[in-house]
C-alpha cells in the first residue's frame, strides 16, 4: 500500500478506538441509568461486562492503528463536563436506548460483521471476530433494556415510536465520498460500504424488531 493508504487506514483504527473508548464513558453513564431506575441485575450486570468488554475494544483498535502509524497511540485525558449532562428522566434514559444501543449499536455490530467478512489481515481478523460477537451482545442489551423499559413505563410508548421512526426516516445518504477499496483488506468498511449496510440494516433488521416491539403506529411512513 502506498503511505498515504496506511497513514488513512491507520488513522481510522484510531478513530474507532477513540469511539470505543468514548463508549466506556457511555456504558458508565447507563449502568448509573439502570440503578436509578431499579432495573433487574441481569441488565445491570450484562451493563457493567459491556463495558469493560469496550475497554478490551479500544486497547485492540489502538494496537492495530500504531501497527499502521508507526507509533504509539491511544487516548488522551477525556473531558468528564459532558458525560453526565444528559437527563436522567425515564424518558430521555429510552429515547438514548433505542437511538445509540438498538439503532446505532446494531449497524455498528453488523458493520464489524461484513468487515470481518472482508479483511484479509489474520490479526485483524482475530479482533473484529472478537468486536462482532461483544458488539451484538451490546446492541441486544439496548433492544431488552427498550423491552422492560415499556413494560414498566407503558405510557412511554408514544416516545418509543416516534424515536423508531424518526431513526427509520432518515433517507439515505447521497454523495458519499470514495473512499480507496485496499481499506476493506484491513477491517474498515468505506463510507460507502458502510452506507449499505446501514440502510440494509434499517429496512430489514430493525424495521421488523421496532415494529414487533412498539407496533407500527408512527412507523408505517418512515418504511
Amino acid at each position: 500500500m502506498t503511505p498515504e493508504e496506511r497513514a488513512l487506514i491507520g488513522q481510522r483504527w484510531v478513530e474507532q478506538g477513540l469511539g470505543e473508548h468514548a463508549s466506556v464513558a457511555a456504558f458508565a453513564r447507563f449502568v448509573l441509568h439502570l440503578m436509578k431506575l431499579a432495573a433487574p441485575p441481569e441488565l445491570l450486570l450484562a451493563a457493567i461486562k459491556a463495558m469493560e468488554e469496550e475497554v478490551h475494544h479500544a486497547r485492540f483498535c489502538f494496537g492495530i492503528a500504531s501497527r499502521f502509524t508507526g507509533v504509539p497511540v491511544g487516548p488522551g485525558e477525556m473531558s468528564m463536563e459532558s458525560v453526565l449532562d444528559a437527563s436522567d428522566e425515564p424518558a430521555a434514559i429510552l429515547e438514548a436506548s433505542i437511538i445509540e444501543g438498538c439503532v446505532n449499536e446494531t449497524i455498528a455490530a453488523k458493520c464489524a460483521e461484513v468487515a470481518l467478512e472482508r479483511t484479509t489481515d489474520e490479526g485483524i481478523r482475530r479482533v473484529l471476530t472478537r468486536i462482532v460477537e461483544e458488539e451484538g451482545r451490546h446492541a441486544d442489551l439496548s433492544w431488552r433494556f427498550t423491552e422492560w423499559m415499556l413494560s414498566r413505563h407503558p405510557s412511554l410508548l408514544p416516545l418509543a415510536q416516534t424515536a423508531f421512526g424518526r431513526a427509520l426516516g432518515i433517507p439515505p445518504a447521497k454523495d458519499v465520498p470514495d473512499e480507496p477499496v485496499i481499506m476493506e483488506q484491513y477491517g474498515h468498511l468505506t463510507a460507502r460500504s458502510r452506507a449499505q449496510v446501514r440502510q440494509a440494516m434499517l429496512q430489514d433488521v430493525i424495521a421488523p424488531r421496532a415494529i414487533a416491539l412498539v407496533g407500527t403506529h408512527g412507523l408505517a411512513a418512515a418504511i
